[in-house]
């Protein structure tokens, strides 16, 4: 059965890179190199899905 769970093993047992690392932490890359990127806020926000502004911007 697949869960989320094993999802996440799967990838990260697959990928060297992503050892010692959590699928989550791509999530704060991403939205540094949005923020670089000046991507506004809101786009930012839908795609991470989070539904306050300020767990967006506080990472």
């Amino acid at each position: 059965m697949l869960t989320v769970r094993n999802l996440r093993l799967q990838i990260r047992d697959k990928s060297p890179l992503l050892k010692g690392h959590l699928l989550h932490d791509g999530r704060h890359t991403g939205t540094t190199l949005m923020d670089d990127a000046e991507i506004p806020l809101k786009i930012r926000r839908l795609i991470l899905g989070h539904s306050a502004p300020d767990i967006t911007s506080k990472v």
